[in-house]
């Protein structure tokens, strides 16, 4: 869709490529294992867009690469535009690549010797990890021929050979990881696959392993998470018997490679085995001793640190990320740091700090402006649709007149306007199959992030009927119905308001009585009684539960103890047992506008 769809939101990009294939809703969301009004909601921006595995199925089964859902970024400098991407293009595909029988020998004393040109792609290397992407897509057509004139040397002088096939590696690897950092995810795969065969030429491990790590870029650039990952552990499983134990090149190749087959996991939701390689990239950091940036790898302990964030975004707990995320990135490359920074800020994002992640977009703007544009993953990261482009403008163009005004409607559309957390708690009562599309999916659309807690009882049941992961591809968290084990982060974010709906007689019982046997109970009382965080409860009760002799005294503390109750004939009328109209709804807009004034 280059040139064609810039304004368009992640949403409409898949309505536009469905109806492109001719598919109807019904048929795309089967083919994807969704409901047809899930589909809707993501194509509509009535939910937040899909997670990057399933844009990565969607992808797939739309067959359009994996940028064009995501959004093609615009390669811009501050003052002047350098987009060369297409001669970058003209370069990897220069008929000339095909057969060197068929077009023959160039003259010998014409073609470049391997020394001159390394030092060249290295200079190219500092620009890309300093942020000066344009600069080094400029260079990349040059480079690039100048790479194939060396291969035409290899092939014909033996004592350099191995030379000319290393430097060419060097450069087709810069060329897929820039192109896959400014979202060319198609031709970055072109390069990664030309890095590879010029590496296997070399017969240099450490060349190898280095090329590696472009295929795993463009792999993940194009949503093939398995693929990454199986390239990155059979080439750790290769390097590992032909390096030198304390080769600190060795060791951060290695660890990198490592790190780069972790996120492949994580966006593919194996969190056991993103943890392990974790674990083993750490090790190897440990080793090392310190950050070092050999091979351009930035590898070292802050890289381990900075890559297990980005796999715990990539698995949705957030509350780690926002919790740990304060990491010193000053001394690591601009490359590596501004990457951080724009994780860290989607998940102050997600957990409703949107003026502390415009805060952090700001530094990574000032850092290197071009990768904070083209990073492909901004806009899905930071909830901001190809839409609000003059937003982003205003983001990294502060320069304006306007920039104050234009940077606080930046900030709220970074924070999706969101209005804090709300902890939902579902109980096992009659309606509670209901949560998702009563209570969650309204809240989510009056601006708020929600996290929802069950009991053991409505857990069972969710689970059951299916809306258990519906709940948690929906609010992007965890569902909790178990408590945490000791040293486990916390799941969630700070809640700024809990909701206990429906509430059963149980529930109200216990909470009045100051009793927590289970984590949903835990987390209420301890509300209850926290300064600054209001509580709603709607008790789903029947006659009989009112005339109980302890009833009328669980209301009257649960208010003495400043709960906000959905409670009463005008709301709930009580029938007996068994005699209400059956499947009459339950007041959600009065427990939701109970929410609002709670808050005031």
């Amino acid at each position: 869709m280059r040139g064609l769809g810039d304004h368009l939101s992640i949403g409409e990009r898949i309505a536009f490529y469905r109806k492109r294939r001719g598919y109807t809703q019904e048929v795309l969301a089967g083919l994807v294992g969704r409901s047809t009004d899930w589909l809707a909601k993501a194509e509509t921006g009535r939910r937040q867009p899909p997670r990057i595995d399933m844009l990565a199925e969607l992808a797939r089964v739309l067959r359009v690469p994996l940028g064009d859902l995501i959004g093609q970024p615009d390669l811009m400098e501050d003052d002047k535009q350098q987009d060369d991407v297409p001669a970058v293009r003209d370069a990897l595909m220069s008929p000339r690549r095909l057969s060197r029988l068929l077009f023959g020998p160039q003259a010998e004393a014409q073609l470049p010797m391997p020394g001159p040109v390394r030092p060249m792609v290295e200079r190219s290397w500092d620009e890309y990890q300093a942020g000066r992407l344009g600069n080094v897509v400029a260079a990349l057509p040059g480079l690039l021929q100048t790479a194939q004139e060396l291969e035409d040397r290899a092939a014909r002088s033996g004592e350099e050979r191995r030379d000319c096939w290393a430097v060419s590696a060097r450069a087709h690897h810069l060329a897929a990881t820039t192109l896959a950092k400014v979202g060319e995810s198609d031709i970055s795969w072109l390069a990664a696959e030309r890095a590879m065969r010029a590496a296997d030429e070399s017969g240099d491990p450490l060349v190898l392993a280095s090329a590696a790590r472009s295929g795993t870029h463009a792999l993940l650039a194009n949503g093939r998470y398995d693929d990454a990952m199986e390239l990155g552990e059979t080439t750790a499983t290769w390097l590992k018997t032909r390096i030198a134990e304390d080769d600190p090149e060795a060791l951060s190749l290695l660890g990198m490679i490592y790190l780069r087959a972790a996120i492949a996991a994580a966006r593919h939701q194996d969190r056991g085995t993103a943890t392990n390689l974790l674990g083993r990239a750490e090790t190897l950091a440990n080793r090392l001793g310190s950050d070092g940036n050999h091979w351009q790898t930035s590898f070292g302990p802050t890289n381990v640190v900075l890559h297990k964030l980005s796999a715990e975004l990539d698995l949705d707990n957030v509350s780690y990320v926002v919790e740990n995320g304060q990491v010193d990135v000053d001394h690591m490359p601009a490359e590596r740091g501004v990457s951080h920074r724009i994780d860290y800020a989607r998940a102050l994002t997600l957990a409703g700090r949107g003026d502390d992640a415009f805060t952090e977009l700001r530094t990574a703007e000032s850092k290197s402006p071009q990768l904070v544009r083209n990073n492909p993953e901004y806009g899905r990261r930071c909830g901001i649709s190809s839409s609000s482009r003059p937003c982003r403008a205003a983001l990294v163009r502060p320069r304006c007149s306007s920039w104050r005004s234009d940077a606080r409607r930046c900030s709220e559309s970074v924070s999706t306007k969101t209005r804090g957390m709300l902890g939902v708690v579902g109980t096992g009562a009659g309606g509670v199959e209901s949560l998702r599309t009563e209570l969650v999916e309204p809240a989510l659309e009056r601006g708020w992030r929600v996290a929802v807690t069950l009991t053991p009882t409505a857990g069972a049941w969710l689970r059951a009927i299916g809306e258990f992961e519906k709940l948690e591809e929906l609010t992007r968290l965890p569902v909790r119905d178990t408590p945490r084990l000791p040293g486990e982060v916390r799941p969630h974010p700070p809640v700024d308001c809990f909701v206990v709906a429906p509430a059963s007689a149980n529930t109200v019982a216990k909470l009045a009585t100051g009793i927590a046997d289970n984590q949903a109970l835990t987390q209420v009382g301890e509300a209850i009684g926290t300064l600054g965080v209001p509580v709603v409860v709607f008790p789903r009760i029947n006659a009989a539960h009112a005339r109980h002799p302890a009833w009328r005294r669980h209301i009257e503390t649960l208010r003495e103890a400043d709960v906000r109750l959905v409670y009463g004939q005008e709301v709930w009328p009580l029938y007996e047992p068994r005699e209400g109209a059956a499947g009459r709804g339950l007041p959600w807009g009065a427990v939701l506008d109970a929410v609002e004034e709670a808050i005031r």
